[in-house]
């Protein structure tokens, strides 16, 4: 929540490391939402829960979701670079994959990654 400047009228300003974690959480959003959720924003998200009833063997699958998540930070994150995003799954589960996310944040000058390990009944990494 905002707080209140009590030495200027106002409210405070967030520093770097709080606009890197919303960079983050904004980020996690898109993945994390399913299209159609959000009210207003139907074309919001990318619904990443749904890649674990996908074949991944298949390029194609990986290849439309890389362009769907490239589509939708650029629409919905246009301060941020994305530089690259890779999936790789577990070759010991078949139910578990990773997805990692490289962007750079010109206005920090910095670069950060977001991973995500996601399963079946749970997701890690957020």
């Amino acid at each position: 929540p905002l707080l209140l400047d009590k030495s200027q009228p106002g409210f405070e300003l967030i520093d770097e490391t709080e606009i890197k974690d919303l960079i983050r959480q904004n980020i996690k959003m898109i993945l994390l939402t399913n299209p159609g959720e959000r009210v207003m924003l139907p074309e919001f998200g990318v619904g990443i829960m749904g890649l674990l009833f996908e074949n991944f063997s298949d390029q194609e699958i990986i290849t439309k979701y890389q362009g769907e998540i490239s589509s939708q930070i650029n629409n919905y994150l246009p301060y941020i670079d994305l530089q690259e995003i890779d999936f790789l799954d577990s070759e010991m589960d078949v139910n578990k994959i990773s997805i990692k996310v490289r962007y750079y944040i010109p206005a920090l000058g910095e670069s950060d990654v977001l991973e995500i390990l996601k399963s079946r009944g749970s997701i890690n990494g957020l």
